[in-house]
């Protein structure tokens, strides 16, 4: 039998799964209703490590995940720090107690935070019915970008597993990698198609994506930001041929007017790597849809950091499913120089309401309550049995006299050490081995870190258990 305080928390979970809200979607971006004819699914590996991983998924459904981790992170130590407090007597070993429970929570939230940035995890993939759509992403990176963390054999196979048809590769200031990634998957068919581009920042930081741009076309000093660069930039990118599409992030709505007059052809509603924008931003954007074409994306801007996203953009093309990758990418980048806005759906995925103080403060326990409304029987059932496996496992080690939390608690951790700690390797033989990566010294000093912390939790835990095994001798 499961003890009283599991037995209460999946009740509760399955519970809220039943209920007939559903926050998984998907939504169109633009105004929240369900799309028909398009469903999530989730792999089988997810929902084999549905209770590891549910963090994660309520931690990167939040509006602005940065914010959501911060406020639980808070939440975590105020709660494990008076559980300590409580108990024990005395006020020294009180405190004692208390800051020893924090540094634990701590350590383990750290821990828990590397592991779901740095291991492609297990994520949705949209399937679409319609074999006249296509899904891309617009905006995604790998090492060729300064603070990219995957290669672009990495990068193609994360996006064919999760249903992509077609990617845009925007590297950041420079073209080269992106260039490179192209041929890259035009040398096998069964990747998706590839479009060449960079991103680059303007002025009073206005981020914007070049898609569609070729080598012998030459490039403009990426990045300036000197008076009308958005203008150069933008021309410089329609003489080639393609396309610009700029980054919601931190635009006001004055800065999507000006974009859109100086003839921007689409604009990311919804990015995955950063913030829900702010209602005045997003009424700015849905204003220059209506009035100028201006097509409405949404990204995933997927650097290699974790493995989820829950954005897609639909771009309706005749037999879109019998073109080849030239003629997607060539179609793809016409229909957004035409400004064909109704050929675009910006799709997102566990939409709960905009941000707010409520939803901030009490962030872990309100997306909580949304991860578990998008769970499937499958993700439920998932938590049911590993409830009954470790309750079952804790009574046999107990039987056998072993303290049998501390001894789960402790292998759990070491079994994250060792996932990152591989991670970590592979990161440094990617570096190693590939002399054409110009970001390598930068990125391999946070990777030896990375390593470094994997190694200091596998040491703790053969300690812990060395504590442990005594413990049960005495």
């Amino acid at each position: 039998m499961l003890s009283r305080p599991w037995l209460y928390f999946l009740l509760a979970l399955t519970a809220v799964a039943l209920l007939p809200w559903d926050p998984h979607g998907p939504f169109d971006a633009r105004d929240w209703s369900p799309l028909d004819g398009v469903h999530l699914h989730y792999p089988w590996t997810g929902v084999l490590l549905e209770p590891l991983l549910a963090a994660a998924h309520a931690l990167t459904g939040a509006p602005d995940f940065r914010i959501a981790l911060a406020s639980t992170v808070v939440w975590l130590l105020g709660l494990t720090m008076l559980a300590g407090a409580l108990t024990t007597r005395g006020p020294w070993r009180r405190l004692g107690r208390s800051a020893a429970f924090g540094a634990l929570a701590l350590g383990s939230a750290v821990l828990y935070v590397v592991f779901m940035a740095l291991l492609h995890l297990p994520g949705w993939r949209l399937v679409v019915d319609d074999p006249d759509l296509l899904v891309a992403d617009l905006q995604t990176h790998t090492f060729g970008s300064h603070d990219g963390l995957v290669t672009a054999e990495e990068n193609l196979s994360w996006h064919r597993d999760r249903g992509y048809d077609l990617i845009g590769i925007t590297e950041h200031n420079d073209a080269r990698g992106s260039f490179a990634m192209q041929a890259l998957a035009h040398s096998d068919p069964v990747q998706p198609a590839v479009i060449a581009g960079v991103e680059v920042s303007a002025e009073e930081e206005e981020y914007l994506l070049g898609l569609g741009i070729v080598p012998e076309h030459g490039v403009l000093p990426w990045g300036g930001n000197e008076e009308e660069f958005a203008r150069k930039f933008i021309d410089h990118v329609h003489v080639q041929g393609g396309a610009v599409v700029a980054l919601a992030w931190k635009l006001e709505p004055r800065h999507v007017h000006k974009l859109a007059a100086l003839g921007l052809d689409g604009i990311e509603l919804v990015n995955t790597g950063h913030p829900d924008i702010p209602d005045p931003v997003r009424t700015a954007m849905l204003e220059v849809a209506a009035s100028h074409g201006v097509v409405l994306v949404a990204s995933s801007d997927w650097h290699g950091w974790g493995g989820f996203t829950r954005t897609w953009t639909l771009i309706g093309t005749p037999g879109a499913k019998a073109l080849d990758q030239v003629q997607r990418s060539a179609w793809v980048i016409e229909r957004l120089r035409a400004r064909d806005a109704g050929a675009f759906i910006p799709v997102v995925a566990g939409y709960m309401g905009p941000p707010g103080l409520v939803r901030t403060v009490f962030a872990p326990w309100v997306e909580a309550v949304r991860y578990a409304a998008e769970l499937s029987p499958a993700r439920v059932l998932s938590w049911w049995v590993w409830a009954l496996a470790m309750t079952a496992l804790a009574r046999r080690l107990r039987a056998w006299r072993w303290r049998a939390v501390p001894l789960i608690g402790t292998a759990l951790a070491a079994g994250l050490g060792v996932a990152v700690l591989g991670r970590a390797l592979e990161l440094l033989g990617h570096f190693e081995a590939d002399a054409r990566l110009e970001y390598a010294a930068e990125m391999a000093e946070p990777a030896l870190w990375i390593g470094g912390l994997a190694v200091a939790v596998a040491c703790t835990a053969i300690w812990r258990l060395s504590v442990i095994r005594r413990a049960r001798r005495g």
